[in-house]
């Protein structure tokens, strides 16, 4: 299942980031699918999971509801503006994607 293959790119907080799609190990902002990347937000995890081909964003749409549910503080209508609110943690991206996957 795709959200299985978002959860295992977010495996850990390491690989995790804010503000950028996709890092590599220096930190600095590369594509989500660069063979450098090492880091993802939820977007870019959506992104490498599907291969860029999220079904008509099926997942993405029921991790926005996750987040209009869970986080509706943070929901501002895109995934990007809660994955990089100041109160968004690590723990809360795992909550919204395992929540969407149920």
């Amino acid at each position: 299942m795709l959200c299985d293959s978002i959860l295992n790119i977010l495996s850990d907080e390491s690989k995790w980031t804010k503000h950028a799609s996709a890092r590599d190990a220096n930190e600095k902002p590369i594509r989500v699918t660069h063979e450098a990347a090492c880091k993802w937000c939820i977007n870019g995890a959506i992104w490498k999971s599907s291969q860029g081909f999220d079904q008509n964003n099926f997942i993405a749409e029921r991790i926005r509801g996750s987040i209009h549910k869970l986080f509706p503080d943070r929901y501002h209508g895109t995934i990007f503006g809660f994955n990089d609110h100041k109160d968004t943690t690590f723990e809360d991206v795992v909550k919204v994607i395992k929540d969407a996957c149920c």
